[in-house]
């Protein structure tokens, strides 16, 4: 991600995910912290980040996506 439209774009592609409940993504860091319930799987929120021109990857607490 390479400036603040990027991380809305992202955000507002998981928000979209059927049990994803919150998503805050942060430039500096380039990840996004994720907040889901049962309806959202880890492939449905790589897909639709794939959608915005990235590719995520699960990192240690299974919640944040790096990119």
């Amino acid at each position: 991600m390479h400036c603040p439209l990027c991380t809305a774009m992202v955000r507002g592609a998981i928000l979209k995910v059927d049990g994803a409940v919150e998503a805050r993504a942060t430039l500096n860091d380039k990840k996004v912290k994720i907040i889901t319930n049962e309806g959202a799987t880890k492939q449905s929120l790589l897909d639709v980040i794939k959608t915005t021109g990235y590719e995520g990857k699960f990192i240690e607490d299974n919640q944040s996506i790096d990119f």
